[in-house]
C-alpha cells in the first residue's frame, strides 16, 4: 500500500511541468513555522521550518509544484526503554532533528484576488540527525550516560489543506492543518541495536508568509 502511494505521490508532484498551459509560469516563495503533535510515545513535542519555491504552471495560479528545504526537531520522552534481553536504557534526552528536502503537488481554486483555500499533496525525504543520550544502569540503584541514540534517514507523506491571504501585490499570509505519515521507517538504534522503527506519522498546523515575485 505504502509504495502505491508513493508511487501517485510521485506521479503527482512530476505532472505539474508535463501539464503547463501555453507557457504560463507564476513563481513565489513561502517560509512557513510547523507544530506537529506526534503519535508516537517516544516524542513529546515536535516542530519544524520549511523554506519553500513554488512554481504555477496553470492559468491564474491554480495548479503547479513546489519544492521544500527545511528542518524538524522531535523532542524525546524521558523514558526507560529495552534494547535486548540483557540491555536496558535507563532515560533518554534531547531530541531527534531532521534535516529535509521535498516536492509537492499544489492545486487552489480561482475564487477572489485575496482569499484562495490549497490542496498540497507530497513527500519529504528526511535526513536523521539526533542530538539524544541516553543513561544504561552501571548498578542496582546507579547508571551513567552510554553515549547517543542513532535514528536513520526515512521517507514521509503529506497531506494538507491552508489557506492563502493575500495583503498586497507582495505579500500573502498562509495558515492551514493537515497530516504527515510515514511511507518509509527510519530505525532508532543504540550502540548498534535496535530500539524501535522511528515513526513520524502526525497531525500538524502550520502559519507561514510567502513572498510573491
Amino acid at each position: 500500500m505504502k509504495i502505491w502511494i508513493l508511487i501517485s505521490l510521485s506521479i503527482c508532484t512530476l505532472a505539474g511541468p508535463i501539464t503547463t498551459q501555453a507557457d504560463y509560469v507564476h513563481r513565489d516563495a513561502a517560509f512557513t513555522y510547523v507544530h506537529f503533535s506526534p503519535a508516537f510515545n517516544f516524542y513529546d513535542e515536535a516542530w519544524g521550518f520549511e523554506g519553500e519555491l513554488r512554481r504555477w504552471v496553470w492559468k491564474d495560479d491554480t495548479m503547479g509544484w513546489s519544492a521544500q528545504i527545511g528542518i524538524q526537531n522531535w523532542g524525546i520522552v524521558d523514558q526507560p526503554s529495552q534494547i535486548n534481553a540483557v540491555q536496558e536504557i535507563t532515560s533518554t534526552r534531547g531530541a531527534a532533528s531532521f534535516l529535509l528536502g521535498g516536492l509537492s503537488w499544489i492545486m487552489r481554486p480561482d475564487w477572489n484576488d485575496r482569499f484562495r483555500p490549497m490542496l498540497e499533496v507530497g513527500t519529504r525525504f528526511n535526513y536523521g540527525l539526533t542530538s539524544a543520550s541516553a543513561n544504561v544502569p552501571t548498578g542496582p540503584t546507579t547508571s551513567a550516560r552510554g553515549g547517543g541514540i542513532d535514528i536513520a534517514s526515512q521517507i514521509t507523506g503529506i497531506i494538507a489543506v491552508t489557506a492563502d491571504y493575500r495583503f498586497n501585490n507582495d505579500w500573502i499570509v498562509q495558515a492551514g492543518l493537515g497530516y504527515q505519515f510515514d511511507i518509509v521507517q527510519g530505525e532508532m538504534a543504540y550502540a548498534g541495536q535496535k530500539i524501535a522503527d522511528n515513526e513520524l506519522s502526525a497531525p500538524f498546523a502550520r502559519i507561514g508568509i510567502i513572498f510573491d515575485y
